[in-house]
Parts: C-alpha cells; sequence; structure tokens
C-alpha cells in the first residue's frame, strides 16, 4: 500500500533535486547499517557515526539499525513521491539540525575550527535540503502524485 511499484510513478514528475535527496538518504542509511554492523561485531567503535547520530550512538548498535531503517523507508518514499516521505524527511532534517546546536555551542567554546565547519556544513545542506522540499514546485509535485493515484482508484 504504502510502497507501490515506481511503475505507476511518472519519473517525469519527480524533479532531479527530489532524486538526489533520496540518493544521499539512502547512501546515510547504508553508511548507518553497515557501521551499525560492524560496531555490533566489535570492529569499529560506536563513536565512528557520532556525526550523524548525535549521541544516540551511546544507545548501542541497535539505534544503527532504527535510524538507518526510518532514513531508507524516507528514501524510498521521496522516489516514490508520498507526500508523507517529504513530510518524515523533513522533521529528520530539524532533528538533526537541533542536535547538532550543542556540538556548534561546545566547537565554538574550544575554538575548534574543523569541528565548527563540520558542523556547519552539515547544519547548512540541512537547511538548503528542507528550503528546496518545501518550494512550490517541489510540494506540486508531490501533489500531483496524489491526485494521479486518487483517479486510479
Amino acid at each position: 500500500m504504502f510502497f507501490r511499484s515506481t511503475q505507476s510513478t511518472p519519473r517525469s514528475n519527480r524533479t532531479l533535486g527530489v532524486t538526489a535527496i533520496a540518493s544521499g538518504l539512502l547512501l546515510v542509511s547504508a553508511f548507518l547499517f553497515v557501521t551499525g554492523a560492524l560496531a555490533a561485531a566489535g570492529q569499529v567503535a560506536l563513536s565512528r557515526a557520532a556525526f550523524l547520530l548525535e549521541g544516540l550512538q551511546l544507545m548501542g548498535p541497535t539505534v544503527f539499525f532504527l535510524v538507518g531503517s526510518v532514513v531508507a523507508v524516507s528514501a524510498i518514499g521521496l522516489l516514490g513521491l508520498r507526500n508523507w516521505a517529504r513530510r518524515t524527511t523533513s522533521v529528520l532534517l530539524a532533528v538533526t539540525v537541533g542536535g547538532a546546536i550543542p556540538a556548534i555551542s561546545s566547537a565554538v567554546v574550544d575554538f575548534r575550527i574543523w569541528s565548527l565547519l563540520t558542523e556547519a556544513l552539515k547544519v547548512t545542506i540541512c537547511v538548503v535540503t528542507w528550503f528546496y522540499l518545501m518550494q512550490p514546485e517541489v510540494k506540486e509535485a508531490f501533489g500531483r502524485q496524489r491526485e494521479n493515484l486518487s483517479l486510479k482508484s
């Protein structure tokens, strides 16, 4: 029901930006799955994904798989132009920006330039991505998909 094949989704409706965002999310998800498996096997430290998990990695490798699954489902939904996936991605982006605030504050206080730059880059990517997903043309593409599905029913 939620994951219909992409055959029902005209590729012409999906913008290049949405495809790029979904591809990036799939890469993040794959990184979390691989890192989680390696962390569960004791091959890498849990802190390997601290940049993405913002402290959640301390809860163990299960969090890697949980967050990776949510990100993967959101990416697949974006590829299918599902509006719930656009909203879920927006929430994920907001949580990522919120999680970066303590790291940025710490980097400013301790004058760690590299950490400050990487966190600022992450926040910038999240804000630009959110801004793109909120554009009227992009919202319209997701709306057209809903109209196409309701006409077929």
